[in-house]
């Protein structure tokens, strides 16, 4: 029997697949992005903002106290730059994590599909050509444990 049916339907599939696997990979990689830029835009105003407060601040003062006004600055700053850097390492574990889900799944759909496809062909074969009807199930078995390795 003709196989080339059922495989042409497999190459689509796998396709379609990969298509979505892309796009659900992109998603989530842009998600990540949006969510690191906001969290910039963010720390970049509130900077500015506190910036000009303390220009102001340091304007109102005498010189002699600059260094006493400048210590006052420097505390909160340290203590912010550790909230960014754990926010950032949030984002980052976040879209890893999904990044690994969705993979996880596209793989695990892409085996059930290749094994559907492996039973297909399988048992499209001729059962009155006893040579070949020999051989599948072994070719099955050892295409079924290939998928089963490799994901």
């Amino acid at each position: 029997m003709d196989n080339q049916p059922v495989l042409l339907t497999a190459c689509k599939e796998n396709f379609a697949a990969q298509c979505n696997l892309t796009t659900s990979l992109s998603q989530t990689v842009l998600t990540g992005l949006v969510k690191l830029l906001e969290l910039n835009m963010s720390t970049m105003q509130t900077a500015f903002i506190e910036s000009a407060a303390a220009a102001r601040q340091y304007l109102s003062t005498e010189p002699k106290e600059w260094l006493a006004l400048s210590v006052v600055h420097c505390q909160p700053t340290a203590g912010k730059a550790f909230d960014y850097a754990r926010h950032v390492s949030k984002i980052v574990s976040e879209t890893q994590t999904e990044l690994n889900k969705a993979a996880e799944l596209e793989i695990a759909e892409t085996s059930s599909k290749i094994l559907t496809i492996v039973d297909a062909v399988a048992n499209s074969t001729p059962a009155a050509d006893t040579a070949a009807h020999m051989k599948v199930p072994r070719g099955k078995a050892a295409a079924k444990s290939g998928v089963a390795a490799a994901a």
